[in-house]
């Protein structure tokens, strides 16, 4: 009996850490600020501080370009960026509860922090 409950018990994790990874969803920032970013954050909205730094000491997104991020579904985020010059942009309660995407986030020049 013992042995069945461990088999179900192993087999139902193995589900739900399947079941996890199949609810991430790429996230594509879009950088079309005229400046080059040399951070990438995002949170909960309900978070009082910032995740850790997408983008590592020698990698840059240019202007232009995109970068794509696996973050889990059904949930919002905040995603701020920081340019070369220290400007910070910031979308908050950003994404979507529902659906698969494809959830992409452009920042403009408008999109500067004041």
């Amino acid at each position: 009996m013992r042995k069945k409950f461990l088999g179900l018990l192993a087999v139902m994790l193995l589900f739900t850490a399947v079941s996890a990874e199949a609810s991430d969803v790429n996230l594509t920032i879009i950088n079309n600020t005229g400046f080059t970013v040399h951070h990438v954050y995002t949170s909960s909205p309900a978070s009082t501080g910032w995740g850790a730094d997408f983008l590592d000491g020698d990698e840059f997104l240019e202007d232009g370009k995109q970068l794509v991020l696996t973050v889990p579904n059904g949930t919002r985020w905040d995603i701020r960026l920081i340019d070369e010059d220290g400007d910070t942009y910031t979308k908050r309660n950003w994404g979507s509860t529902t659906g698969s995407g494809p959830f992409r986030a452009t920042f403009v020049p408008e999109d500067i922090d004041r």
